[in-house]
């Protein structure tokens, strides 16, 4: 008996330590992505004034990444790292485009400042806008920024006049503009965007 006491009072413990762990942890979280917010209050503005990205692409986004404009950092956080979702967390993902950035990254996009600023982003602005924010200042090369300028250059068309196809394959250029470049890696550009496309029920590259 005595034992079965001593085991449940050491489960009881551990278990408030690990709590107290985690929101200690989500604490740090919060107040560093606030501080860190504080010192550059132009960067929820700049995200804000972004262009939308027109219904057509966020349409086949949304099926290619589900759930990634809906919830939050931690819903996107807890499926990644207990499932092989492929979801998506915009804010995240803004985190690592904020302009004049000195946050030091060397470890990778997977260190938690990213998840800092993204938790504290979510207080000023959406997921949508912050995908509308990323995706008109990503750099695919050779001054190509943003998906409207990427949709001119690679298919001469609006972003607007897009198939559901083009679509994908700009979405899988923004997966690595290098590895799976259109034209300086088709082979692993085709490659990729089938992969993506399985999403939609489909697999040609046509």
């Amino acid at each position: 008996m005595n034992i079965k006491k001593k085991l449940v009072k050491g489960i009881v413990i551990l278990t408030a330590l690990v709590f107290f762990f985690l929101i200690s942890f989500v604490t740090l979280m919060e107040v560093t992505g606030e501080k860190y917010l504080n010192e550059k209050n132009d960067i929820v503005s700049f995200i804000k004034n972004s262009p939308p990205i027109p219904d057509n692409f966020v349409e086949v986004f949304e099926k290619v990444y589900p759930r990634s404009i809906d919830g939050n950092y931690w819903t996107y956080f807890v499926e990644r790292t207990f499932s092989d979702s492929n979801r998506k967390c915009p804010c995240k993902m803004a985190a690592l485009f904020i302009p004049n950035e000195k946050i030091d990254y060397s470890r990778g996009y997977y260190s938690t400042m990213p998840g800092m600023i993204a938790l504290e982003l979510e207080d000023y602005v959406s997921q949508k806008e912050c995908l509308n924010y990323v995706y008109n200042n990503f750099q695919f090369g050779n001054d190509i920024i943003g998906v409207r300028s990427a949709s001119e250059n690679f298919f001469n068309k609006s972003l607007e006049e897009l198939n559901q196809k083009e679509i994908v394959s700009i979405l899988t250029m923004l997966e690595n503009p290098v590895l799976y470049s259109i034209r300086r890696n088709p082979k692993a550009h085709n490659k990729k965007r089938s992969e993506l496309l399985r999403k939609l029920g489909t697999t040609s590259v046509n």
